[in-house]
């Protein structure tokens, strides 16, 4: 009789049942001789691309998912095998996960998709569905995480830009916390930046659309390394950017960087984003519309008048507006187109401007 997928699934069961448990129903398998699930094994890999622990771990899936509520521990006690060391295959959950095959839910539970036990049941070999136009990254062999670089003057709207997509593509985000990340014990840093990452893939296990993770102000995290480090604070930055790097190198999502400073980032870190776009200060026309936008009630007029005259950027405009507001509320009445002019001047620091304190002759 010829092989299908279900048949050597359960065929796989069958064979942890009669040849890997003792008499006393304790089981035993061996990852690193799986000889006796060879014939299947085998088949799985030919028909579904499984490696051979990958195959016996998805029969134990299918069977613990058909039973109820499936978790890393209930698979490890079909293998025979600890919670923790389950957990130390996480690979191989991962790989499941990456193929389509199944979901992991949270840090424990596991769900297998409708449409993989509907592949099993026609007997064809799941495949993930893909984006149209997109389908030649594989023979092309091109990673799949996007990181963007979103950088250029304070006020520009960055970060704006980045709720705004995920908002429109229905995403959540995920904002690393520098502040957070960074521990004066040593090992701490680089804990807590591996966390996060861990937290990311989780989140995209739990989340139907790939959310966001975004890095507001980069610079703070994403620094130049420094040569020849002796200083064990200097060594241990090193150690973090490091490990960004290296995350970045296989990171599998979204991930979004803004920055002021983009001079500050190290040139591997660069490399890393796929798409760099710089935001300049608005020109005229935006200026007007954003003017018009803040000040509903001054004419067509004063606001081409103020667009043209400051070039300030979205952000300082809504400074302006916030000012504008505060001191109607001081003074008990709006305020005056010169004034208006007077906070767009205060907005325009010059470059080489410094304040002086203390006696002046």
């Amino acid at each position: 009789m010829k092989m299908n997928i279900a048949e050597s699934l359960n065929n796989i069961l069958d064979i942890i049942e009669n040849k890997c448990t003792d008499a006393a129903g304790d089981i035993h398998i061996n990852p690193d001789n799986l000889e006796v699930f060879s014939r299947e094994t085998d088949y799985l890999k030919g028909r579904m691309g499984l490696e051979p622990f990958q195959a016996v771990v998805f029969a134990a899936i299918i069977a613990s998912h058909s039973n109820g509520r499936c978790t890393v521990n209930i698979i490890g006690k079909r293998m025979g095998m600890s919670y923790l060391r389950m957990l130390s295959f996480s690979k191989d959950l991962f790989a499941l996960r990456d193929s389509g095959l199944i979901r992991l839910k949270g840090t424990d539970d596991i769900i297998v998709p409708a449409e993989v036990i509907g592949s099993i049941m026609n007997d064809k070999p799941f495949e993930k569905p893909q984006l149209k136009g997109l389908d030649t990254r594989k023979l092309l062999r091109l990673r799949s995480g996007i990181a963007c670089l979103f950088y250029g003057a304070p006020g520009t709207g960055k970060t704006e830009t980045v709720y705004q997509i995920a908002r429109r593509t229905g995403r959540s985000i995920l904002e690393a916390d520098v502040a957070k990340l960074r521990n004066c014990f040593v090992g701490e840093t680089e804990k807590n930046v591996r966390a996060l990452f861990h937290d990311y893939r989780i989140a995209c296990s739990e989340n139907d659309r790939m959310p966001i993770l975004l890095f507001n102000e980069a610079d703070a995290i994403l620094g130049t390394r420094m040569e020849g480090a002796v200083r064990s604070t200097d060594r241990m930055e090193n150690s973090v950017q490091n490990i960004l790097l290296q995350e970045m190198e296989n990171f599998e999502g979204i991930l979004i960087a803004t920055t002021n400073l983009h001079g500050n980032l190290d040139p591997a870190f660069e490399r890393r984003f796929l798409f760099k776009t710089r935001f300049d200060l608005p020109g005229v026309e935006p200026r007007l519309k954003i003017w018009q936008a803040q000040f509903p009630g001054i004419s067509d007029e004063e606001a081409a008048n103020l667009a043209r005259e400051f070039t300030l950027s979205g952000g300082q405009i809504e400074n302006v507006a916030r000012k504008m507001a505060i001191g109607s509320v001081l003074t008990g009445s709006g305020q005056s187109v010169e004034q208006l002019q007077q906070y767009c001047r205060e907005e325009l620091i010059p470059k080489a401007a410094g304040r002086k304190i203390g006696f002046q002759f």
